[in-house]
């Protein structure tokens, strides 16, 4: 007869003070997905997302991975990118494809987030993402590096 694996508790919140407790198993590592800017946006996000995910990557216990909020688009549109408000339409059709696509194969969502507008582009539809989930079967945690509480 076979044991089942053991379960540990991982806790997380969604940017509260109380954080959820959700079990995984403790035979397979905690799936982390860090959401920020990627590096094509050189600013404080970025390279804090880059530092955190080398960090916690090099550990056995947690599978890290990177979705950008700013993914480059496919080769044949790419050139929209380029143009001033067809940029933001484009770039966040691809966000939110690639949040609905990918959110579910996570224990854990990081999502980066920055104050005013900006929330309603990045951290915002990873947050809706992780509720149409089934109601969040994974924790998601943001972090705020604008300064603004």
């Amino acid at each position: 007869m076979v044991n089942p694996p053991a379960r540990r508790r991982v806790r997380a919140g969604v940017g509260s003070p109380s954080p959820r407790t959700v079990e995984v198993s403790s035979s397979a590592p905690v799936r982390v997905c860090l959401v920020a800017p990627s590096l094509d946006i050189m600013g404080g996000q970025a390279v804090q997302a880059d530092r955190l995910r080398r960090a916690l990557g090099s550990g056995a216990a947690l599978e890290v991975e990177f979705l950008p909020v700013n993914p480059r688009a496919p080769g044949p549109i790419r050139w929209l990118q380029r143009v001033k408000y067809a940029r933001t339409v484009v770039t966040s059709i691809l966000y939110a494809w690639s949040l609905l696509a990918r959110t579910r194969r996570y224990d854990v969502l990081h999502v980066f987030s920055a104050s005013y507008f900006s929330f309603l582009l990045a951290p915002l539809p990873a947050l809706v993402a992780a509720l149409l989930e089934n109601v969040l079967p994974q924790p998601a945690t943001t972090g705020n590096s604008s300064g603004i509480p």
